[in-house]
């Protein structure tokens, strides 16, 4: 809902990147011809280095419930972002 309305927070974005991965969300061919729109799914993880301590937290918590919930096949994924939220 929020990506359709263009509120698209940081979780979105990393959910969307893992779909888009696996070849399970359609993308249109303007979007693939799009290089700089490819680099920033593959690199998706660069979107935690501009987030605020506060909004790392909120990214960890979201997290936490994606591995408890229907997003089994990526745990990995999710664990490894995870621990990029971790900050000291």
């Amino acid at each position: 809902m929020r990506v359709k309305n263009n509120r698209e927070e940081p979780i979105d974005f990393l959910a969307k990147a893992i779909l888009i991965c696996y070849n399970h969300l359609p993308l249109t061919t303007q979007f693939c011809q799009s290089t700089e729109s490819c680099q920033e799914y593959r690199q998706a993880y660069l979107i935690l280095e501009a987030l605020s301590k506060e909004a790392l937290a909120q990214v960890r918590s979201e997290i936490q419930e994606f591995q408890f919930s229907e997003i089994q096949p990526y745990l990995n994924y999710w664990i490894t972002l995870e621990e990029l939220c971790v900050f000291e």
